[in-house]
């Protein structure tokens, strides 16, 4: 009997479980239902224009997605259209990070059960804007969503095998690992917030159900804890040297260069940058969230915290606890800045960073009794309005970003008229394009008077890297670059001008 009633009720979990999923899976269709019609990122132009095959390896798998690289090479196969690619990229994208918000639930309420109804349904909530925080925004942007999203879910799934220990948890742990990152490297350091965040709810949990916890007095309690630490530094390091392995590898066999990876000479002067910027970053959030309002968030959530750490008398290593965990993952987003500085300002790199508020919440909740007092009035209140804030900025930047499509393709079939006009009166063909890009004036390579200069609000027309790709494809055309040439100020009253067969156009860094 005792059997049977055990096989129903992990039957009745699993049914509970996939009506959650269904929700949330379908909330997050309707948040992206603007770009379920579909949408083109920056990058998918030079898919289009390079095609599948040249860009899953010229791009994905030089880049050491070797994922990507199989799912564009797949593409390719089948002659799958670029919108179908893109929307059905976003679609299962969202289903893996739904996935992921389901196993985080779970992990949370393995090391402290809900009580009740309200407290499972506001983990949930937790957890779906710790997965779906304001930097995952930009992961969402490109056809890769699929692997970026794959990566969190691997990440998560070798943190917590990790933390969870049992039979070879170390090699599995590795393996999930090696797994993520060859999906995307970008979100990298997730991994390692998340194994930190894990060891101090399990140890915390396991030690204590009080507030008062002794965590860190008993040895037993404490090296398991640091011994994680040490294992997922050595994880990571021989993840991430396998991965640059493939990458060197592959740019030897297909001779071609990557700049992104760069040399451990270099190290020193990323440190010193990361050290530099970090402010800007924590300030801006990379322009997907209203300037400073992040860490307004963030010190409310804390002083409540402390305000109930006082009132209750915890213990001092909790406040020492809830600052380390807050510490280490707002750098864990900085771990793949050691090597590069590649993207350093956009939101896909610091996801650690999106998660910061969540996380603190999730720790808040495992070690402390706060939702079960007063203070958890105020603390369901900033989370609600931290959803909604949330939310509202995916359907404004998702909107702003269909305008720019349209944008592009207008601005295009300008240039277009022009050139029709003047192939017409001069009785040649334009076949070539020499790019003049300003690096002085990075603000002009996104949409005029937008406060938010994120890949959103770029301009492919504008991007130095972008405008043959946006051109050919609204215009059918196939001009190829012949050259590039730095200027400090733009020199076309119109932006582009031909001399000859050649079309000269401004553009600018971003």
């Amino acid at each position: 009997m005792a059997d049977i009633y055990e096989r129903n009720e992990k039957l009745k979990l699993s049914k509970k479980e996939l009506i959650t999923f269904i929700i949330i899976f379908a909330f997050s269709l309707i948040i992206f239902c603007q770009f379920l019609t579909g949408h083109n990122s920056t990058d998918n132009y030079v898919i289009m224009e390079n095609g599948y095959h040249t860009y899953a390896l010229n791009w994905s798998l030089v880049g050491g997605r070797v994922f990507m690289c199989v799912i564009c090479l797949i593409a390719g196969v089948f002659n799958i259209p670029n919108t179908v690619f893109v929307v059905s990229t976003l679609v299962i994208g969202l289903f893996i990070s739904c996935i992921a918000v389901i196993v985080l639930k779970n992990i949370v309420l393995k090391y402290k059960p809900a009580k009740n109804k309200y407290h499972e349904w506001l983990v949930l909530l937790i957890s779906f804007v710790t997965i779906f925080n304001f930097m995952y925004l930009e992961d969402m942007y490109f056809a890769e969503c699929i692997v970026m999203s794959l990566s969190i879910l691997l990440y998560m799934l070798a943190a917590k095998r990790l933390v969870y220990g049992g039979k070879h948890s170390v090699l599995k742990s590795l393996g999930l690992f090696i797994l993520a990152v060859f999906s995307y490297q970008g979100t990298v350091g997730i991994f390692f917030a998340l194994v930190v965040l894990f060891s101090i709810i399990k140890s915390v949990g396991e030690s204590s159900t009080s507030d008062k916890t002794s965590f860190g007095s008993n040895k037993n309690r404490f090296y398991p804890y640091i011994s994680n630490v040490i294992k997922g530094i050595a994880i990571m390091g021989i993840g991430i040297l396998v991965n640059i392995f493939q990458v060197k590898l592959t740019n030897f066999l297909l001779n071609t260069v990557q700049g992104r990876v760069g040399t451990i000479s270099q190290i020193p002067q990323n440190i010193a940058f990361i050290i530099r910027n970090i402010s800007e970053i924590l300030k801006n959030t990379c322009d997907l969230f209203p300037k400073w309002l992040f860490i307004i968030f963030l010190i409310c959530v804390v002083l409540v915290a402390l305000f109930y750490f006082i009132k209750n008398k915890v213990a001092k290593k909790q406040i020492l606890l809830l600052f380390t965990i807050i510490i280490i993952t707002i750098l864990s987003s900085f771990i793949l800045f050691v090597m590069t500085t590649s993207s350093f300002y956009g939101g896909r790199m610091h996801f650690c960073i999106g998660a910061v508020f969540g996380i603190v919440l999730i720790f808040l909740y495992c070690n402390t009794n706060t939702f079960d007092t007063k203070f958890k009035y105020i603390i369901v209140t900033m989370l609600s309005c931290y959803f909604v804030v949330t939310m509202c900025m995916y359907v404004y930047f998702m909107y702003q970003h269909k305008l720019i499509n349209e944008l592009e393709r207008t601005e295009v079939l300008k240039i277009n008229d022009y050139i029709e006009q003047y192939e017409k009166e001069n009785n040649t063909t334009i076949e070539s394009v020499i790019i003049y890009y300003v690096p002085a004036e990075t603000d002009k390579a996104y949409r005029d008077n937008e406060i938010f200069k994120n890949t959103y609000n770029m301009e492919g027309t504008k991007a130095y890297w972008d405008v043959i790709y946006v051109i050919n494809y609204y215009t059918g055309r196939n001009l190829k670059q012949i050259g590039a040439q730095i200027l400090d100020s733009s020199i076309f009253p119109e932006g582009y001008e031909c001399d000859g067969n050649i079309l000269y156009i401004n553009a600018y860094m971003n």
